[in-house]
C-alpha cells in the first residue's frame, strides 16, 4: 500500500527540490506529513485504500496528495473539469456521497472519467482553512458500497488534521515573515541614522512615507535600503 503513495500530484522521488511540484515553498513539509497520515490510514482500513486530497487556495491543477493511481487520476480529473463531489463538499461545507449510477445525473463531465476508472462509489469531505471549506478529502472505491459511519467519520477525521496542519504551518510562515519584516525595517533604519544622520524616530517616517508614494510595503522599501545602503528620495 505503502509503495502506491504519491504526493505533489505526481509518484515520490528521492532528492526533489524544496518548493517544487503544487506546494508553495515553505509546506513542503506538511506534504510529506499528509503523505504519510493518508498512506497510514489507507495501510489501517481496507476501506480507505484510494484517497485524494485538494486544496483550492493552494493550487487548483493537481492533487496535494494521492494514496494510489486510481486516487491520482480522479482528483486530477475534478480539477481539470472544476466539477465533481469534491468541488460540491468545498461548496457546501458537508460530506457528498456519491455511487456510479447517481454520477451520470450528478456530475455528468467527470462521470466518463470515472467509469474509465473503474471507480465506483465516492466519499468527499470538506478541508477547512481558516474556518472554512477549502478543499477536499475523497475516498474512491473500486466497488460499489454503502458508505457506513465509521468510513464517513475517519474521512472526516483525517480532513481535520490536513486542514489543521495546513493552517498551522502557514502561521508558522507568517510569524518569520513578520520577523524578517522587522529585521529588515531595523536594518534600513540603521542605513538612514547612518548615512543622513536621522534619528530613529525620522528614519522610520521616511521609510513610511516613500512606502506610501511608490505604493508599495515598507518590507520592500526595507529590503532596497538595506540592500543599497541609499534612499533615492532622500539624496
Amino acid at each position: 500500500m505503502h509503495d502506491q503513495s504519491m504526493r505533489r500530484g505526481g509518484q515520490l522521488t528521492k532528492g526533489s527540490p524544496p518548493g517544487s511540484g503544487v506546494w508553495p515553498a515553505g509546506l513542503e513539509g506538511v506534504a510529506a506529513t499528509l503523505e504519510g497520515l493518508l498512506s497510514a490510514s489507507a495501510g489501517l482500513s481496507g476501506q480507505l485504500e484510494h484517497l485524494s486530497l485538494i486544496h483550492l487556495h493552494l493550487d487548483d491543477a493537481e492533487p496535494l496528495v494521492a494514496t494510489s493511481s486510481l486516487a491520482l487520476a480522479m482528483a486530477r480529473e475534478q480539477l481539470r473539469r472544476r466539477s465533481g463531489p469534491a468541488y460540491e463538499a468545498v461548496e457546501t461545507g458537508m460530506p457528498v456521497i456519491v455511487s456510479s449510477s447517481e454520477r451520470p445525473g450528478r456530475f455528468p463531465s467527470a462521470a466518463p472519467s470515472a467509469a474509465e476508472q473503474e471507480q465506483a462509489s465516492e466519499v468527499a469531505v470538506p478541508v477547512r482553512s481558516r474556518g472554512r471549506p477549502a478543499g477536499a478529502l475523497s475516498v474512491y472505491w473500486t466497488e460499489l458500497v454503502d458508505v457506513d459511519l465509521p468510513a464517513l467519520t475517519m474521512a472526516q477525521a483525517l480532513a481535520a488534521q490536513a486542514g489543521d496542519l495546513i493552517d498551522h504551518r502557514r502561521q508558522v510562515m507568517n510569524l518569520h515573515a513578520a520577523m524578517r519584516s522587522r529585521e529588515l525595517i531595523g536594518q534600513a533604519c540603521g542605513v538612514l541614522m547612518s548615512r543622513y544622520g536621522l534619528a530613529e524616530e525620522q528614519a522610520m517616517h521616511a521609510l513610511r512615507l516613500v512606502s506610501q508614494e511608490r505604493n508599495v510595503k515598507l518590507r520592500e522599501v526595507s529590503a532596497e535600503v538595506a540592500e543599497s545602503g541609499t534612499l533615492v528620495e532622500l539624496d
